[in-house]
This record gives structure tokens, sequence and C-alpha cells, in this order.
């Protein structure tokens, strides 16, 4: 199932990183972790994600959710100061994947393109930041208009019945 994951990168930094939690993400393919698996025993490593618990490697389903994410998530002046840093990445979830209202966890994910966060042109800065990314990963720079198709055309239908504790239709 492909979906989108905000990332950051600045350039000082090995690898780019999820927005909130600055995982670094250094190859295409990244498989999950439980974060409280060194805490305490939650589940079993092969259960991530986990309905339980929050592990999992997130992405949203939709780019305006990538947008409205990046704006509500960081504090104002953060989100001034990392514009320019922020991308998005297109993803394909792998293995058990748990679905949500905006998205999906899952256990393993890899980047297959990238494109500008927000709709209108990116700044030059921006732009920069987008083909690095794509180099750093070997992977296309795409367009907002392919993403959203690639998006739509691939989404899975989410049923929210808690008899069948949701199921996805593909």
């Amino acid at each position: 199932m492909f979906g989108l994951r905000v990332m950051k990168w600045d350039i000082h930094e090995p690898a780019p990183t999820g927005l909130i939690t600055e995982a670094p993400w250094p190859d295409p393919h990244q498989a999950a972790i439980c974060p409280k698996r060194y805490r305490q025993v939650l589940h079993k490593p092969e259960d991530i994600p986990a309905e339980t618990c929050s592990c999992g490697i997130y992405a949203l389903r939709a780019l305006w959710m990538a947008d409205l994410y990046a704006k509500h998530t960081l504090d104002p002046f953060i989100y001034q100061e990392q514009q320019e840093i922020m991308f998005t990445a297109l993803v394909q979830g792998y293995g058990k994947l748990v679905l949500h209202e905006t998205g999906w966890r899952a256990a393993s994910a890899e980047i297959l393109g990238v494109c500008s966060l927000w709709r209108e042109p990116p700044s030059r800065e921006g732009v920069f930041r987008i083909v690095s990314a794509a180099s750093f990963y070997q992977v296309p720079v795409l367009n907002s208009w392919e993403v959203i198709q690639l998006l739509a055309g691939t989404q899975a239908v989410y049923t929210e019945d808690p008899e069948q504790g949701g199921s996805v239709d593909a």
C-alpha cells in the first residue's frame, strides 16, 4: 500500500529523518522496531505493528494530509524555520499493516520517490532539498499530481466495522 511520510533533512546530518521522531532513515527500505521494547515487553517483535502499541512505520494517505500534518505538528516558529528542509516521501508499506483514519502503520516501508511538501512550487532551497533527497535514496523526484494519482489509484478501502475489527479491501 502506498502512503506518504513527511521528512526533513539538514544536509549536515548523515541521513533524512522523520519529522517528529527524528529517527534517521539511512536506506530506502526500513524495518520498524518497537521503541517500547526496551522498557517492557508488550508484544513479540514479529507482531510489529501491534494493535495495542504505537510502533510501526507511519504513513499518511493523502498529500493534503501531509501539508496539514507538518503545519499542525510543529510550533509555528519551528515550522517557518524548518520549511526549507522538509519534503514528502512516497513510501510503500510491507508486511503487517494497521490502518487508521489518516493512513497506516507498517512492519516495513520503502521510499519510492520524493516530492515537495507543498503543492505550489517550492523555493530554490526546497528544490535543492528534494533533489538531494532523491539522489541520496536513488529514487525519482515526483510532482504532486503524480503522487496524488498513485495514491488514488492504489488506495485500499478501509471499513471500520467493529465486529470485523476493520478490514482492507484491495
